[in-house]
């Protein structure tokens, strides 16, 4: 019987110091305001083929038939032009680099990678053709401007759209 006695004392006194350690407490006052939450701006500013020569110091070029591009100035130093054609969805950009540099912005797999010349200059394709995801993409260096294009699209075209449309652009 003392032994029950003694468990039930334990029980209601444990109950009694979580009651006592869970006692209305409030939350000390600051006298900090809120802080503003902060955002990065967005690097891609929209632009004309003029503003996109005097900031690269290199024109960016589209293929004769596009009518309907969209311009961009990325960081101050990158020129972007997003088209359509075909149904699918191209971007060109273009940069001043020391040597060739993906700047194509596409991070895939690539199941094929495999290098090129367009108009004489070093490049590389590069091709995404899987069932969950599809791209293409085709960067060159052009050494006599110190610029490095990238063509891109949002499908997995041949090697030889690739090549045709750099062409187009070079």
């Amino acid at each position: 019987m003392m032994k029950k006695l003694t468990v039930l004392f334990s029980i209601v006194l444990m109950l009694l110091m979580l009651c006592s350690c869970g006692a209305d407490k409030t939350a000390p006052e600051t006298t900090e305001p809120e802080k503003a939450t902060e955002q990065i701006a967005n690097p891609m500013v929209e632009s004309t083929p003029e503003e996109i020569k005097r900031a690269v110091g290199f024109s960016l070029k589209v293929p004769a038939d596009v009518k309907d591009a969209s311009y961009y100035l990325i960081s101050g130093e990158m020129g972007q032009a997003d088209y359509m054609k075909d149904g699918d969805v191209y971007t060109v950009r273009i940069k001043r680099t020391d040597s060739i540099e993906d700047v194509s912005g596409m991070y895939y797999s690539w199941t094929v990678d495999k290098d090129c010349k367009i108009n004489g200059c070093d490049g590389v394709i590069h091709i995404c053709d899987t069932d969950d995801e599809k791209a293409s993409s085709i960067v060159w260096f052009d050494e006599e401007v110190g610029v490095t294009h990238s063509i891109s699209v949002n499908n997995a075209v041949t090697e030889e759209v690739l090549v045709a449309a750099a062409e187009a652009v070079a």
